[in-house]
């Protein structure tokens, strides 16, 4: 909150803000751009991050249809709450079995 009163009641003209970007930039102010991100950046990362993991489970979902067929319910609802280390291991698992059962989705 600090960062984004300090941006909004802080004007820099566009030298200043030039030079701000380069010192941002710069090794050693890691901390000082992490710091820097506002509340809606923030967000907008991690709707990224979750829009990205989505799109992830839905080509699960649709590969899995591919070779089994229709997918009944309770395996949608299983593999749409499935995090990244869970859906990797289906992934890797598809090709070879033979049911769903085989990927613990029965």
């Amino acid at each position: 909150m600090l960062a984004e009163m300090v941006q909004a009641y802080w004007p820099l003209n566009e030298e200043q803000r030039k030079v701000y970007e380069t010192m941002l930039g710069s090794p050693g102010f890691e901390g000082v751009r992490a710091m820097n991100k506002t509340e809606r950046e923030l967000g907008r990362e991690e709707g990224v991050q979750t829009g990205h993991q989505q799109g992830h489970r839905e080509a699960i979902a649709e590969l899995i249809q591919d070779y089994f067929g229709a997918l009944p319910e309770a395996a949608q609802n299983r593999i749409f709450t499935m995090d990244r280390q869970e859906l990797a291991k289906i992934r890797m698992k598809i090709r070879s079995a033979k049911t769903l059962k085989d990927l613990g989705l029965e």
